[in-house]
């Protein structure tokens, strides 16, 4: 459990030291990152509730880009397990956020560079309208920003 958690660190530490070099170069600085104690709390209730929910699950197809997401659906089911297969399609850094403030629900992907693209997988519990967007500085003021509808 401790070499898991060493491995966790380090590949946390190399991504976030490669973000931060893209962010540089690029004049784009991460001013809105989550703390790392709370995407390690997120990630292990997204495992433990996959494990228990089973493997049947939803594939939404999302493309991020300048200023805006593209979703294959913006609906899916309570209790289902969802893959996000996200895709930068933009020129800059960007980055693909789910959250539900009332629920107390927040989980992301890793910063993309252009090109880049990663899976998010999330089992929703609670019905609900939650909100989509890109964390990465002004990205959401500046359009990237959707809503996915949770139904029961």
């Amino acid at each position: 459990m401790a070499v898991n958690k060493s491995i966790i660190a380090i590949v946390v530490v190399v991504v976030a030291l490669i973000a931060g070099y893209f962010a540089l170069m690029q004049g784009n600085y991460m001013s809105q990152e989550m703390p790392q104690e709370a995407v390690e709390e997120t990630e292990a209730a997204t495992t433990a509730m996959q494990e228990e929910q089973g493997s049947e699950a939803t594939t939404v197809k999302v493309e991020l880009y300048e200023w805006g997401i593209s979703m294959s659906t913006n609906e899916v089911k309570a209790g289902t397990k969802v893959v996000f297969e996200v895709v930068n399609r933009g020129s800059y850094i960007h980055a693909f956020e789910v959250e539900n403030r009332q629920l107390g629900f927040s989980a992301g992907t890793k910063n993309l560079g252009p090109g880049e693209s990663a899976k998010l997988e999330v089992t929703f519990t609670e019905p609900g309208e939650y909100v989509v967007y890109c964390p990465v500085g002004s990205h959401k003021e500046l359009g990237m920003e959707d809503m996915l509808i949770v139904s029961e």
